[in-house]
């Protein structure tokens, strides 16, 4: 966070460049203050960003092919720029993560179509929670 934001002062420049300074001052200062204000008032993803979370449960084959039917429909107010897997889990357990999932879809006229998710054992089902990024 922020502590203290230094703003332009048009009297820290020669009096050859105070014309200039106090153009540029005139643009950036307020725009420093509404910055400073923001992040006092916790800007924050859930609050600003367009997002949404799931929580999904996929089992895959030795190809990381879905072999559950996975599809869910988005209802954010841009196109999805991407999907992150922030926590996976096996339902047994016996099914470990191998490493950090990752997973690929498409989408098609705002629903999600799971096909592949890398990261896990094969035949074994997984709880994730995914965070879909608008």
């Amino acid at each position: 966070m922020l502590s203290k934001v230094r703003k332009l002062n048009i009297a820290d420049f020669s009096k050859v460049n105070k014309d200039d300074i106090a153009k540029i001052a005139a643009s950036i200062n307020p725009t420093l203050d509404e910055l400073q204000t923001l992040l006092k008032k916790g800007l924050t993803v859930e609050k600003n960003l367009p997002f949404s979370y799931i929580d999904i449960t996929v089992t895959v084959d030795s190809g990381n092919n879905v072999t559950n039917s996975t599809s869910f429909p988005v209802n954010l107010t841009t196109s999805v720029r991407g999907l992150q897997v922030i926590s996976a889990k096996g339902v047994s357990a016996d099914a470990e993560v191998i490493s950090c999932p990752f997973i690929v879809y498409e989408q098609i006229n705002g629903i999600i179509k799971i096909s592949k998710v890398t990261g896990l054992q094969p035949n074994k089902a997984y709880n994730l929670t995914v965070f879909i990024y608008g």
